[in-house]
């Protein structure tokens, strides 16, 4: 479990654990966190991501066919989709929490001020 309340901004710790739980390479858990979790916590919805260093374009493809699980679909050589049905997604992650009650008290452990 991480600590993503009181971490700095881009807790490395959180992303390598949330990356090993997932299944899923540390890149390739980080395109998944800046199209997805960045896209929607900042735009309303899923970005596109360009790694300048090795010039591939990442898009966000949603269907309720595929896995709850992040899967990086090669589509060219310089153009990858990031596949995920969001809902399985989200039932994965509410179960962690339904599962595991240190889980859910550390995320919501600051979640409310204490009123005196």
């Amino acid at each position: 479990m991480t600590d993503t309340l009181n971490g700095k901004r881009d807790d490395e710790k959180f992303k390598i654990a949330a990356a090993k739980d997932l299944g899923l390479s540390l890149k390739d858990f980080n395109c998944f966190w800046i199209v997805y979790r960045n896209g929607v916590q900042h735009q309303g919805t899923p970005q596109k991501y360009i790694d300048k260093k090795d010039r591939i374009k990442y898009f966000f493809h949603i269907d309720d066919e595929f896995s709850g699980i992040p899967e990086i679909h090669k589509i060219n050589s310089y153009k990858r989709e990031i596949r995920l049905n969001v809902w399985k997604f989200a039932d994965i992650i509410i179960n962690k929490f339904k599962t595991n009650e240190a889980v859910f008290r550390k995320a919501v452990s600051r979640t409310f001020p204490e009123v005196k």
